[in-house]
């Protein structure tokens, strides 16, 4: 989860009990989208860089993913999973495109 709480914590029920109906899914995870009322601040520069990195994400990855960044994520504890996490990450950065691709 981020740490600036960007997905709210009352978000974990919810998304939690997307992947438990969802016995297909092996991840669910938030997007960090203006909500009403909420003002966030960023210059046009870091958003439209944030958006073209996310739009080469969703592509490479060949996944309809909005944000791959938001640190709101719960996976399915599985041994592929296991598998996933027990390797060292090419990069602290975007090991969040790297868990989903891999």
């Amino acid at each position: 989860w981020d740490s600036d709480l960007a997905t709210p914590l009352s978000a974990v029920a919810e998304l939690h009990s997307v992947l438990c109906s969802n016995p297909a899914l092996q991840m669910v995870q938030g997007a960090r989208v203006a909500l009403l009322g909420r003002k966030i601040r960023r210059s046009p520069k870091r958003h439209y860089a944030g958006r073209v990195f996310a739009t080469l994400a969703s592509l490479v990855l060949d996944m309809p993913v909005y944000d791959t960044q938001c640190g709101a994520k719960i996976f399915r504890t599985t041994p592929a999973l296991r598998t996933v996490l027990t390797a060292p990450f090419l990069t602290r950065w975007v090991f969040d495109v790297e868990i989903i691709a891999r």
